[in-house]
């Protein structure tokens, strides 16, 4: 029976594998960004003037027409911007349906055509642009859509080598039997 324990435990570790790496990503994402956010954009002025996710992608169509970076920063209000796609000719096309607490909005640049998710929520009493970063990923849910089906074959190509293997001992005692 010890010995029975004792080949469980490298398969058991194997399985738990993903979810540390899991853990991990959530661990680094929740301490790395503690500090998301920079208090001077937040403002009871800024609260009122970005009170509502439509007054922000309409201030975040203009700044991005005029590539205006201090307008982004204040868009995001965070304490690093984030860069974002910018063009004069970049429009807001269409609200999109709301994913978890982000709401999603549609832009697309006249000139080739090419499309843009911009998302928006609240924080701390305002509405923000929320850059498609780790953090991002991680509070709407997304990137658990990453890792569970990464997370379940591995589970299975597991299974499928402990039964294998399994199957493969009891072959080895059954001609060990036979031979006897």
């Amino acid at each position: 029976m010890h010995s029975e324990n004792q080949n469980l435990r490298p398969w058991i570790i194997v399985a738990v594998l993903p979810l540390l790496i899991m853990g991990l990503y959530v661990l680094l994402t929740w301490g790395t960004n503690l500090n998301r956010y920079d208090t001077a954009y937040f403002t009871p002025e800024l609260a009122a003037q970005y009170d509502t996710a439509g007054k922000v992608v309409k201030a975040l169509e203009t700044a991005l027409a005029t590539q205006d970076t201090q307008a982004l920063a204040e868009l995001q209000g965070l304490a690093a911007p984030q860069t974002l796609a910018s063009s004069t000719d970049l429009k807001f096309r269409t609200a999109m349906e709301t994913e978890g607490r982000y709401m999603r909005f549609l832009f697309s640049d006249e000139r080739d055509f090419h499309r843009s998710m911009q998302f928006v929520t609240e924080v701390d009493g305002r509405f923000v642009v929320a850059p498609q970063d780790a953090y991002f990923y991680l509070t709407s849910g997304r990137w658990l859509g990453f890792f569970m089906p990464i997370a379940g074959v591995w589970w299975l190509i597991e299974l499928l080598a402990f039964a294998m293997t399994r199957l493969n001992q009891r072959a080895v005692q059954r001609r060990a039997m036979l031979s006897a």
